[in-house]
């Protein structure tokens, strides 16, 4: 017989079904696998446009900030039709089995240098990142779906939400410290009488990595908290949610903030200790002691939710967070210390991200309640939008239109003015935007209590039959 997650039941709620051990285990391999690809492809891809294939910083930047808003149409589209599914395999699960394989081959295509004059190769770098993108979106909004329709009890979301999200950061983990160096040992070499790519080859099992996690996902994981629309699902709809649903437009708009800021972090750290520090050697050094103590804050946060509450948890860990990244900016020059400091900012950074996701979820009954239908996908498909709009902006347009700025110059020496200016952002920009992130969510009121009161109101309207149309 499976292990069953048991929560404390809720008063006066009989105890639902629960995820089995298996399930959550199948459930967080889709997390490790496809956030592999999506931490390769958001955070090195506009290293590889300037780097290798001769793309100038603010046309790469510009590039990915077009695609990502372009994108955002087929998110919404993508996020409708997912609430409108019915299939024997379920809402959200049948996205995963026909999408993998093309991310698979996406992957492997946005990693490729082909030989063509510079408008060429920038034309191919449009289709091939956008088809990447939707390829991406397919099997993304479905997967983080899940989470409110594998339970509705809020302290097992948490549990689960902790439990992907760290496995998700885990994969990030495996592809920002692991590529950097296996892309360098594989470029060049032979294989069968063929000259390798170390990038096309990483993004090869980047993309295969995503879609094998996400068939186990299609495999273990069942559907539970699913309830019938009244009505079609439709991109108006989806839109109208940012209106009707506060909560939700606080969270998104506080995390849209925040990961800029993150994204331009994550890509900026390339370029700050390949030709600030003189050694790309640290980059992934700097990866792992970022995210090895963000999992251990991952780990926690469960305890830390509990004890000061979700929305504590979202803010103050960003706050401190922001603080020590402004004090970088006065041990720049030991990397030692810097690191320390980075150490205990990947910490802050686990709790504050799984108290988001947890967050998130809660959004879905707290729609129901508001709007009359359980929105699942719509609200997944607006948080993939914010997170491909952040990626976009973030590690593509303001790298890159900063970059040219301060006159930056792929694969040369630096000047003194660009040398500084690119610590100046690292820390003391970037920490201060990491604060400002949170701005939004000052009039964040969905926590635990409220959050428990919504589901008993959802719970008498289901006794007796009542529509559930603005509570």
């Amino acid at each position: 017989m499976a292990t069953t997650l048991t929560p404390q039941n809720l008063p006066g709620q009989a105890h639902p079904a629960q995820p089995t051990l298996r399930e959550l285990c199948g459930y967080c391999a889709g997390a490790i696998g496809s956030n592999v690809n999506y931490a390769l492809v958001s955070t090195y891809l506009i290293v590889f446009y300037t780097e290798v294939a001769g793309l100038a910083a603010a046309t790469a930047g510009t590039l990915l900030l077009v695609v990502r808003s372009v994108d955002a149409f087929a998110d919404i589209a993508v996020g409708s039709i997912v609430d409108n599914t019915k299939s024997k395999h379920g809402k959200f699960r049948p996205y995963l089995l026909c999408g993998s394989p093309l991310i698979l081959v996406a992957c492997v295509l946005c990693f490729a240098n082909p030989s063509l004059p510079e408008t060429g190769k920038l034309v191919y770098a449009y289709c091939t990142c956008l088809f990447w993108s939707i390829t991406y979106t397919l099997c993304d909004i479905p997967y983080w779906s899940l989470t409110p329709a594998m339970t509705s009890v809020s302290s097992l979301r948490t549990r689960i939400v902790a439990a992907s999200r760290t496995c998700a950061q885990a994969g990030f983990w495996i592809a920002l410290v692991g590529a950097f160096p296996l892309i360098q040992w594989l470029d060049g070499r032979d294989l069968l009488g063929l000259r390798v790519s170390g990038w096309q080859a990483v993004g090869g099992m980047a993309g295969l990595l995503c879609a094998i996690g996400f068939l186990v996902t299609f495999a273990n994981v069942r559907e539970r908290e699913t309830v019938p629309r009244k009505k079609r699902q439709s991109p108006a709809r989806v839109f109208a949610l940012l209106i009707k649903n506060a909560p939700l437009r606080r969270l998104l708009g506080a995390c849209f903030m925040l990961e800029t800021t993150m994204s331009m972090r994550a890509a900026m750290a390339v370029y700050y200790f390949k030709y600030y520090y003189g050694n790309p050697g640290l980059v992934p050094v700097y990866m792992a002691v970022y995210f090895t103590p963000l999992l251990a804050g991952c780990m926690i946060a469960p305890a830390a939710c509990r004890r000061i509450g979700k929305v504590t948890a979202v803010r103050l860990p960003i706050f401190v967070s922001g603080a020590l990244t402004i004090a970088l900016w006065f041990v720049r020059d030991d990397a030692i210390v810097m690191l320390v400091f980075v150490a205990i900012i990947g910490l802050f950074e686990g709790i504050s991200n799984i108290a988001r996701m947890s967050c998130l979820a809660d959004c879905v009954e707290y729609g129901q309640l508001s709007c009359g239908e359980r929105d699942e996908g719509a609200i997944n498909a607006l948080n993939i939008i914010k997170t491909k709009l952040a990626a976009g902006t973030g590690g593509g347009a303001l790298i890159g239109w900063l970059l040219a700025a301060i006159g930056f110059q792929a694969n040369q020496s630096q000047d003194a003015g660009t040398m500084g200016a690119l610590a100046l952002v690292f820390t003391v920009v970037i920490g201060a935007a990491l604060m400002l992130s949170m701005l939004p969510m000052r009039r964040y009121a969905l926590n635990e209590a409220r959050f428990n009161e919504i589901l008993e109101t959802l719970a008498q309207h289901d006794k007796h039959g009542c529509e559930t149309d603005g509570g």
